[in-house]
């Protein structure tokens, strides 16, 4: 029940966070509160659809909470409005913007697997969630890119969404359910995260012998959906 409130905070920036715990504490405030029927007609549409997500949505992604987003920013804003009004707060919200561009900046090309510091980061991604928050198949063109670098000719591939290796040149030959769940063979395998989580899952469910993660330490990553292991 709890996935989308997992997701969303470890999700969100933390920047952002501050400023939304900020605004919620200054519309609970009798003293900055604006009028009760305002609160409510800003707070019930984000709560109903994020309680109706939480409910039936299926747990793969953070992105079915997209609508919420803009309610959460004017929630936001409301923080920063009052932030501005001292010389102090001023300095914070500074100090918060810089933070915001700077991890910006630094995920860039890959935003997609996105983590904030309290989850550990983006390395750490695969510890919380899988899917769509971290490995849709974006980094496929970087695989290739990084075989023609380092003279890899071809890989041992285990990939888990509809893109086309092929369309990015690569040249690979797929892995086995042998090579999955026994023993590899020798060679370069470039394996999909969400493959290595859902690896993992089965083996602490299934007693499937499929717990990479856990098992093996890889010899490179392409961007954060793809690790290399080497057998």
């Amino acid at each position: 029940w709890h996935y989308f409130l997992v997701a969303f905070l470890v999700k969100t920036p933390l920047p952002t966070l501050l400023l939304l715990a900020l605004g919620a504490a200054l519309a609970l405030s009798p003293r900055r509160r604006i009028a009760t029927l305002d609160e409510i007609l800003l707070a019930l549409p984000p709560i109903a659809f994020f309680l109706a997500t939480s409910a039936m949505a299926a747990n793969i992604g953070v992105r079915y909470l997209i609508p919420v987003l803009p309610f959460a920013w004017i929630l936001a804003s409301r923080a920063a409005a009052f932030l501005w009004e001292r010389a102090a707060g001023r300095a914070a919200l500074a100090v918060l913007g810089a933070w915001l561009v700077a991890g910006t900046v630094r995920i860039h090309p890959d935003h997609l697997a996105y983590f904030n510091e309290i989850a550990g980061g983006p390395s750490k991604g695969p510890e919380w969630l899988d899917d769509s928050n971290l490995d849709w198949g974006q980094d496929l063109k970087r695989l290739e890119a990084w075989m023609d670098r380092n003279g890899v000719e071809k890989v041992r591939l285990l990939y888990a969404w509809n893109g086309s290796p092929d369309y990015y040149g690569i040249r690979y030959e797929p892995v086995t359910k042998q090579d999955w769940l026994e023993k590899p063979r020798p060679g370069l395998y470039a394996v999909s995260v969400m493959w290595l989580v859902r690896g993992r899952l089965a083996a602490r469910t299934e007693g499937a012998n499929s717990d990479w993660l856990d098992r093996y330490r890889p010899v490179d990553r392409v961007g954060y959906s793809f690790y290399i292991y080497r057998f």
